[in-house]
């Protein structure tokens, strides 16, 4: 079988079994389609493929072998499909962590990454962190929600010094700079928002393309808008000038986040309809509140901004 056949086969059982780690089952479904040539699924995990034709050289196969390999999935796919070619480059295991990532497969994520966890390159650094993040959100205890993101911290911090240049590290970095505070206090977390605005914003400035970065400034602008009383005079205290912001420049950022990919992040939706609501645009408020009621569940970030959406929804449909 040519390498051009071997970039139609779309191996759906084993995809399939991969979220569930029904090893076996995959393996006796493999051979049956050795060379049979299938037209590729319209969905993957909810994300869209690519054309079989345009995947480049094997690499979605040849990567998702590699997911497989701490499995003893690897020697049988090389038995069952030696033309596959070389073993999967860093670049292949990037983009399996990313389609896992995008996917809500936080655990299967961490298993991959973990081969990798001594790496010097930020890319595998930078992940690191962010999986971390991830589990820290899925812990149900709060001693190990704790250590895992100070470990991911930690993360975040070597790539950041292993690539300074890198708009990932600067992004992660402020995010869990920020959970922190979660841990240390209001005075820690007021004290270090200075430096996490600092990398939100670079992080733009080194890519402007990406839109989580936009959300998490906008998310820093609503949380000092949105200070409490005693916080802005617990801020007054640590600071001669403390931080201020306003809801609309919150909205600003928001806004630009889904200029660069509209629908990207269900919380993204939720705070612009907060944000409206909370300067009186009802109407606006409504839109995004609409948008957030019919979005797709795939992660706990996903059900929890739904269940504050249509809550919201339901006051400002009323007060509409």
């Amino acid at each position: 079988m040519s390498r051009a056949s071997a970039h139609c086969i779309i191996f759906e059982d084993i995809i399939c079994s991969m979220a569930d780690h029904r090893w076996a089952q995959s393996l006796r479904s493999l051979r049956p389609l050795r060379f049979q040539q299938v037209a590729p699924p319209k969905m993957l995990f909810g994300t869209k493929l690519r054309t079989a034709g345009a995947l480049f050289a094997g690499s979605f196969v040849t990567g998702v072998k590699f997911a497989l390999c701490q499995h003893e999935m690897a020697k049988a796919m090389n038995l069952l499909f030696p033309d596959l070619g070389p073993s999967p480059t860093e670049k292949d295991v990037l983009s399996v962590a990313d389609m896992f990532y995008e996917n809500g497969k936080i655990k299967e994520l961490s298993e991959l990454l973990s081969a990798f966890k001594d790496s010097t390159n930020s890319e595998f650094s930078w992940r690191l962190a962010r999986v971390g993040y991830e589990l820290a959100k899925l812990s149900s205890g709060e001693e190990e929600r704790k250590r895992l993101t100070y470990e991911a911290f930690e993360r975040a911090k070597l790539a950041l010094q292993q690539d300074a240049n890198n708009f990932a590290c600067h992004k992660w970095y402020a995010i869990l700079l920020d959970e922190l505070g979660k841990y240390e206090g209001v005075k820690s977390r007021l004290e270090r928002s200075p430096e996490v605005r600092l990398h939100f914003e670079n992080a733009i400035r080194l890519n402007p393309q990406d839109p989580t970065s936009f959300h998490c400034l906008g998310y820093w602008h609503y949380s000092f808008a949105d200070l409490a009383w005693y916080q802005r005079k617990a801020a007054a205290a640590f600071f001669a000038t403390p931080p201020t912001s306003s809801y609309e420049e919150a909205i600003k950022y928001f806004e630009q986040a889904e200029t660069v990919q509209p629908n990207f992040y269900s919380m993204n939706l939720l705070m612009l309809g907060k944000a409206y609501a909370k300067v009186g645009n009802g109407q606006k408020a409504e839109h995004y509140l609409r948008k957030l009621r019919d979005y797709p569940v795939r992660t706990a970030d996903d059900a929890k901004a739904k269940e504050e959406g249509v809550a919201l929804l339901k006051v400002t449909a009323r007060s509409a």
